[in-house]
């Protein structure tokens, strides 16, 4: 079984190197699982039902579906994205590669040494996160400049704000985007920025 620590930091980006057969793929093997395996899928990989549901309709399918589908069912997870027509039973030794392939190396590598935080430290987690799904890092090194340049007062602020403010203020960006250019490139900036 993969850890959960494992689980806990892999990202929810699109991974899937043909949507179409992803999205086959995905519902064939959700279809066949029964409610039990189901539920454990959702619960290893800390996911909703709903989130599945959407990758399996959409093909847009996340490093998590994917280990979870792998972990719990068996699946091949490069079947499963699309980078493979061949389906094989799979190892966690296997699932582990397949996850260093997509950027998560230094994660496997973290969680198989003695002591993970001075093995790999964050950053270089969240870079080769960021390298699979293709963003460009300095996206990351434009929050770090603008953050950096809040007062005190400014960043107390921000870090009193809670979810259901969050969650309005996005919103509101979302709305303002479908009239709004700058809103447009601002949403898109936020979106690379909450997936990295």
């Amino acid at each position: 079984m993969i850890s959960h620590e494992i689980y806990s930091k892999l990202k929810q980006t699109d991974i899937s190197k043909g949507r179409q057969k992803s999205k086959e793929r995905a519902k064939e093997v959700w279809k066949a699982m029964s409610k039990e395996v189901r539920d454990e899928v959702c619960k290893r990989a800390l996911i909703t039902k709903s989130t599945v549901d959407r990758a399996c309709r959409l093909g847009s399918i996340s490093a998590k579906i994917v280990t979870a589908f792998a972990d719990i069912a068996g699946v091949d997870p490069r079947w499963l994205t699309g980078r493979s027509d061949e389906k094989k039973a799979i190892t966690d030794a296997e699932i582990e590669d397949f996850l260093s392939e997509v950027g998560y190396k230094a994660l496997i590598l973290a969680v198989h040494s003695d002591n993970p935080t001075s093995s790999a430290n964050p950053d270089d987690l969240q870079s080769d996160a960021l390298d699979a799904a293709s963003h460009p890092k300095p996206i990351l090194d434009i929050a770090r400049t603008q953050i950096s340049a809040l007062s005190d007062e400014q960043n107390t602020s921000l870090e009193s704000m809670n979810t259901e403010d969050m969650e309005f203020l996005i919103k509101c960006l979302n709305l303002r985007a479908r009239f709004n250019e700058d809103a447009r490139s601002l949403l898109g900036m936020l979106k690379l920025i909450l997936i990295a």
